[in-house]
């Protein structure tokens, strides 16, 4: 055959690799990059602007070694900053009985699946992960769930410098792994102590756009230049491409099953990069592919909407595709395929689309939504329930300069950074894959900071696209390479080191309320209910073993609604008569579950529950009247339900502001008054004269009340000013709160600093630990 015909001045479209170079390399830079070219009638004459990919990829033994130090240096250094505050922590108070305290309040949730306290969470990966180390090893959960953030989060540097190499890029891996796995946003959420799912949650996305970059780029033929199309339509597609492209299409529809199987939630990022696939595959592969791209990508997603069967049939058609590729090569087979797939997706799976709108619309943290958006019955839609999202401290608004230095560390760094993926994408389309994650990264600034962590890894790919430009362009030599790659790596390990030797210690909840909680383990029935708030709602699970009222899973409105109005009350016949009545509906629910019988402390949380479910029939007004008779008034309330507890700490005034915001929450009109509460910091004196606070932080504040709280008793004095504020101070911490009195009056504070006998015979002390804690039993 004769040569294939090529235009002027642009370079072959693939480049064999030298001996000496292990790793894929760049082209020579084209001298016309959009100039017109030959198209000739066969696909492959196209020539390509993208990076030239060995067609038998492997990696010599010097790209091994290269790898291997890039991955040892991004793994460490992402450790190392990590572990950096171990130190810090072996000080007094950050520790239980021998155990580490946690970092953030979903730790404890793994940790009380670890133990089986928690039904549901016992059977989650993260849960048994704990479990089966424990059983191993014989080390206490809580130790476990301290280091495993620093262990495993780092390893999402991996496949980001395996990329690297792949692009001819070793010399920057290292970097890029760094900038991946260490980025602010994901190594404040990953740091000792924050056991969560984002020890692994990043992993995966970055795997999935990986090896659907790969998938892409060597199966598609992408370039930016359309070529010339013939008026009937495609070139002949390339019948014997198919098999390899629905065989990879199986391996990532696999890849997203066991995405899934550990991060139900990474859904939409799974559909997103697939998609992305899709659309890529369709505008710029070769003629004769864009359609099969599209398909490909569609049935990936089948493992998604189908589970293992959506695999197995995934497998079957790829087989089919196998054995008659020219079958699967016709347009209107492939239109089949499309329309047939959308009607299935849209007939019988179409609410886990809408699952994925009513999730993402609670995210945009309405001031006031009804039942169904926040998880409650849809027929309580009629109420007027609060949205707590804006009180969930990671789900809160971010200044996008916040999001940008969260993402990088440092703005400089994300802006070379994405000039070097702008760069990578031009050379390489199928990059385009990592553009979700990027698009979520900077969506954090209104879906809330943690989602700023999803950036990471498409900034740190592009410092290997700026380090290839930097290393064609200029042509160095493969040495000074490596000292450019060095110093990037110095670059952005700077302000990251810095931002870590600022951190220390901040454990979720103080040890003394912990102890408190653990203090519930011995001093109530197994089967009985404890009503902290909902932040502490798995701490509690965890020290205590028991069933609570609210967690972190169960935080939608339905739950923190009646939970406030008991937090919030202003007499301990309204706090109990509220309990009476929502744990009786709880329990007679979970009876009727349970085919009537009592379910134990692990299985009913795995039920499906709903407290307002009674006011829900009654309608908004009447719904609201019975809560006022409730709060104002002697009312009848079924007391069938197991024993309860009120749990009360130091810890809640933190959160006493929003806590008072739901408690004071009119159900019929979406009213609400929010209570005032603040600290004061430095050196506090008061006037005992004038009835007035003074300090460095504040003018002179008129007070109306003192309290002064002990491990002993609390010291009360009034002055006559009734439009003072009120003042909380603990003698033992010297911290010091002032706030309103809507606030100071609610049993959240009176039942924790007041003499225990003024709240009976509603409720009965079972656990002393004031100032810090205090557990009452609800009176039968």
């Amino acid at each position: 055959m004769g040569k294939k015909k090529q235009s002027k001045g642009v370079m072959p479209a693939r480049e064999g690799r030298s001996k000496k170079q292990g790793a894929v390399a760049f082209k020579e830079p084209l001298a016309e990059p959009f100039a017109e070219s030959v198209i000739s009638d066969n696909a492959s004459d196209i020539p390509r602007t993208s990076l030239p990919v060995s067609p038998t990829f492997s990696f010599s033994q010097f790209s091994w070694v290269a790898f291997l130090f890039g991955c040892v240096l991004a793994y460490g250094g992402s450790f190392l900053i990590r572990a950096q505050e171990y130190v810090y922590w072996q000080g007094l108070g950050f520790s239980l009985d021998g155990q580490y305290l946690m970092s953030t309040h979903d730790a404890y949730a793994w940790l009380a699946g670890a133990i089986d306290v928690n039904g549901f969470l016992a059977s989650q990966p993260l849960s048994r992960m704990l479990a089966l180390w424990h059983s191993l090893s014989g080390t206490p959960v809580a130790d476990i769930g301290f280091w495993m953030p620093a262990l495993f989060a780092p390893l999402a540097a991996i496949p980001v410098c395996l990329l690297a190499c792949w692009l001819g890029g070793c010399e920057f891996a290292a970097v890029a792994g760094l900038l991946a796995s260490t980025s602010m946003g994901y190594m404040i959420r990953t740091r000792l102590g924050s056991l969560d799912t984002d020890l692994y949650t990043l992993l995966f996305p970055v795997l999935l756009a990986g090896g659907v970059l790969v998938w892409l780029d060597r199966s598609f033929d992408l370039s930016w230049r359309l070529p010339r199309m013939a008026r009937k339509g495609e070139a002949a597609p390339q019948v014997d491409k198919l098999p390899k492209i629905w065989g990879g299409a199986v391996l990532l529809g696999l890849m997203c099953q066991f995405y899934y199987l550990f991060y139900a939630s990474g859904l939409s990022i799974m559909l997103a990069t697939l998609g992305v696939a899709g659309l890529v595959g369709f505008f710029l592969a070769a003629p004769g592919l864009r359609l099969t791209a599209l398909c490909a990508a569609g049935l990936s997603t089948a493992p998604l909407f189908l589970g293992w069967p959506g695999v197995v049939i995934a497998a079957v058609l790829a087989g089919a595709v196998w054995k008659k590729p020219e079958i699967f090569a016709r347009g209107r087979v492939l239109w089949a395929m499309l329309g047939i797939f959308a009607v299935l997706v849209v007939v019988f799976e179409g609410d886990i689309l809408r699952g994925m709108l009513n999730h993402a619309l609670t995210w945009l943290k309405p001031t006031h939504v009804g039942g169904g958006v926040n998880n409650a019955s849809a027929i309580g839609a009629s109420l007027q329930l609060p949205g707590i999202r804006q009180s969930v401290r990671e789900a809160q608004n971010a200044p996008l300069g916040l999001v940008i230095e969260q993402m990088s560390g440092h703005w400089s760094i994300f802006c070379a950074g994405l000039v070097g993926y702008i760069y990578l994408c031009r050379r390489l389309p199928a990059c385009l894959t990592f553009l979700p994650l990027l698009l979520l990264g900077l969506a954090s600034a209104r879906l809330g900071y943690r989602f700023s962590m999803y950036g990471g890894p498409t900034i740190g790919l592009g410092f290997v696209g700026l380090g290839l430009a930097v290393k064609h362009i200029s042509r160095i030599p493969r040495v000074v390479g490596w000292a450019v790659g060095m110093l990037l790596l110095a670059v952005v390990l700077v302000p990251l080191w810095g931002i870590s030797m600022q951190l220390r210690p901040s454990p979720v909840l103080d040890h003394e309320y912990a102890r408190t909680l653990e203090a519930a383990s011995n001093a109530t029935e197994k089967d009985g209910w404890l009503w902290q708030w909902w932040d502490y709602g798995y701490a509690a699970q965890f020290y205590g073993k028991r069933y609570t009222f609210a967690d972190g899973g169960r935080n939608y409105s339905n739950w923190v609604y009646p939970l406030a109005k008991v937090h919030t009350a202003t007499s301990p016949r309204a706090a109990a008569q509220l309990m009476h009545t929502f744990a009786a509906e709880i329990w007679k629910q979970a009876r009727a579950e349970s085919d009537g019988g009592a379910p134990s402390v692990p299985e009913i949380f795995n039920l499906e529950l709903d407290p307002i479910e009674s006011l829900e029939r009654m309608g908004a007004a009447q719904a609201q009247k019975h809560m006022t008779d409730l709060a104002d008034r002697n009312m009848p309330v079924s007391k069938v339900h197991p024993p309860q507890y009120l749990v009360f700490s130091w810890d809640n005034l933190k959160l006493a502001g929003w806590i008072s915001d739901f408690g004071s929450w009119n159900i019929a009109t979406g009213g609400h008054a929010r209570g005032q509460i603040g600290t004061v910091g430095g050196e506090v004196s008061i006037n005992t004269q004038t009835g007035t606070l003074n300090s460095k932080e504040y003018p002179p504040l008129k007070i109306c009340e003192l309290a002064v709280v002990s491990s002993e008793k609390t010291d009360i004095r009034k002055w006559p000013d009734k439009e003072g504020l009120y003042v909380v101070m603990n003698s033992q911490s010297s911290e010091v709160y002032v706030m309103t009195e809507d606030i100071y009056k609610s049993m959240m504070v009176q039942m924790l600093i007041m003499d225990p006998n003024d709240f009976a015979p509603y409720f009965r002390l079972v656990v002393e630990n004031a100032p810090w804690g205090r557990i009452y039993k609800l009176a039968d």
